[in-house]
């Protein structure tokens, strides 16, 4: 638990920081954040090394909590980051479906417009393109990693009952994540922008 984990935390820093260079609350926000990851010291432990980091970048002699605040959406990021680069091919087109629908558009995309853009990418990329029933399961198991989130809608008849999704980090991050199938497929007009100005930037 929590306090558990607040010892763990404090008999690093007697080892590993200089006297009064941890503000107060970073312990214990620090250790909050592993108990809420189910309690694992080790996420706790990077989580305060990677707060020294960013303080120690800005030359500062404390570590805030800021400083964990901007760790944690850090580490946040490159969870999310690992969680799509292991995910299956199948996986991947239909993600990729999605944000290349997403970026052009503000309402978010149903599951048949992602399917036709699914469709079309396994066509380019040679991969056998899998049942309307079978993305759907897809984008239901990308939602549990926290890259996307589905919304339920009701357009009453005929259209009844629907679910629509939507990205739920940022597009230049998943399609960063997914370089190697971007390598495979190539880049779809309608992302072409974004890999464009991610290439700028890491340049």
């Amino acid at each position: 638990d929590a306090e558990e984990l607040q010892e763990v935390l404090n008999q690093r820093v007697t080892v590993s920081f200089y006297e009064d260079a941890i503000a107060d609350g970073v312990i214990e926000l620090c250790a909050a954040y592993g108990a809420k990851d189910g309690g694992d010291a080790r996420k706790a432990l990077d989580l305060l090394r990677a707060a020294a980091d960013h303080a120690r970048a800005k030359d500062a002699t404390i570590v805030d909590e800021d400083n964990v605040a901007e760790a944690r959406r850090e580490l946040e990021r490159e969870e999310v980051m690992d969680g799509i680069a292991d995910l299956a091919d199948q996986h991947k087109l239909s993600l990729y479906a999605l944000v290349s629908l997403q970026h052009n558009q503000d309402d978010p995309s149903r599951s048949k417009d992602i399917y036709e853009r699914y469709q079309e990418l396994c066509d380019i990329s040679h991969h056998d393109a899998r049942t309307l029933r079978r993305v759907r399961d897809f984008l239901g198991e990308i939602e549990g990693l926290g890259v996307i989130e589905s919304i339920q809608r009701n357009q009453g008849y005929p259209e009844g009952k629907y679910n629509a999704y939507e990205l739920g980090h940022d597009e230049e991050m998943i399609l960063a994540a997914m370089s190697d199938l971007l390598n495979e497929v190539g880049i779809h007009e309608d992302v072409a922008d974004v890999v464009e100005k991610s290439d700028r930037i890491s340049a």
